[in-house]
């Protein structure tokens, strides 16, 4: 088992996150910088005393009161320095965490209060990746273009071919993403008619404020993986169909326990679905709102359900198999170097069942 696994040793592991959101992942201290230069209006330009108010606390009730705080961080991203510096941030952020495969996915119509373009929110954004991936080595960033379920379904297609047109930049899927519960996929169906006229991947928040009814809608859209999906598991025949059609699910488990779609780690699918061979992914979703990291997930998982190594292997790999990345030899190649490397770290740092000290000094002083 490797529930004794220390955080620095996870921080070496490589690791894909393909859940995360641009706008729930960026730097309290940025926040506040841009705020100062652009004349936003913060309620405390104190760092502790914002992270308090931003970072999801026991009080949460739901999805949607979670998602209140993104109320700051749009309030600084409509901007295309802002915009191009926040994703480069988090590229950094990720890739200092041992992510060397991220999927990006933002909103580009909650970006122009400003006045940008869906365009010029995308090219800010497309510019802060190719940055971070010119400036750090063996790091690969791609994004997903998400729609406002709340919306109306004309301003959803618009996302939707924002797909198709930046398809070939670094954009690979499309999303539907926001509140939940009263806006099923379907409502959408001619966005996602659209990303599927287009052969491109796609996505969709669905199991985790609704119920499998959600998920089942989801699927009927099209989508090739499923966000979050713990509901999932109150449907028997719908658990069947995503293990035997390989449909991988992106599951965090700390937003999902802060928005009370589970009441505690133990209650959370994850696990019960890597036992029955579901394609599970963990994520992170939101790194800012949840005072979060992918390694910090991982190592929360790893205690919590005592993974074995083969298993915690098994999550790692299904993070790089399940990327949306269109270019096959490139994700071929990334997925072999990542297994090489996890194999070759557990293999050098655990003897029997114990965590070799010399292991854990080493992977202290490259923190």
């Amino acid at each position: 088992e490797c529930d004794r696994l220390p955080l620095e040793l996870i921080r070496r592991l490589p690791k894909a996150d393909l859940h995360h959101h641009l706008d729930g992942s960026i730097r309290v201290s940025t926040i506040i910088d841009i705020a100062k230069k652009n004349n936003v209006l913060l309620p405390t330009y104190e760092e502790d005393e914002l992270r308090k108010i931003i970072q999801v606390g026991d009080d949460c009730m739901s999805l949607e009161d979670y998602l209140k705080a993104f109320l700051f961080t749009h309030s600084i991203m409509q901007d295309e320095e802002s915009l191009e510096r926040c994703m480069y941030e988090v590229c950094q952020d990720s890739f200092n965490d041992g992510v060397c495969y991220l999927e990006v996915r933002f909103a580009p119509c909650l970006h122009n209060l400003g006045g940008l373009a869906n365009e010029q929110v995308i090219n800010s954004v497309l510019r802060g990746k190719n940055r971070a991936e010119n400036d750090f080595d063996g790091f690969h960033s791609r994004i997903i273009v998400c729609g406002i379920r709340s919306d109306t379904p004309t301003k959803v297609l618009e996302m939707a071919r924002l797909v198709d047109q930046y398809m070939g930049t670094g954009v690979v899927a499309f999303d539907i993403a926001g509140p939940e519960y009263g806006f099923r996929p379907d409502i959408h169906h001619e966005a996602f008619e659209c990303v599927q006229h287009g052969l491109h991947f796609c996505t969709c928040h669905a199991g985790e404020a609704d119920g499998p009814e959600s998920v089942r809608s989801a699927l009927k859209q099209g989508a090739h993986r499923i966000g979050h999906g713990v509901r999932i598991r109150d449907d028997p025949d719908l658990l069947t169909y995503i293990i035997n059609h390989r449909v991988p699910v992106e599951m965090c488990v700390t937003s999902n326990l802060q928005t009370k779609a589970v009441v505690s780690v133990l209650d959370h699918p994850i696990y019960e679905f890597l036992q029955k061979d579901v394609v599970v992914v963990p994520c992170t979703d939101n790194t800012l709102m949840s005072g979060i990291t992918l390694s910090g997930e991982y190592k929360k998982i790893a205690d919590h359900f005592h993974l074995t190594f083969n298993e915690l292997e098994r999550l790692l790999m299904n993070g790089f198999e399940s990327s949306f990345n269109p270019d096959r030899e490139l994700k071929m190649r990334i997925c072999e170097d990542a297994r090489t490397k996890i194999r070759k770290i557990l293999s050098e740092c655990f003897e029997g069942d114990e965590v070799c000290e010399s292991c854990v000094l080493k992977s202290s002083k490259s923190k």
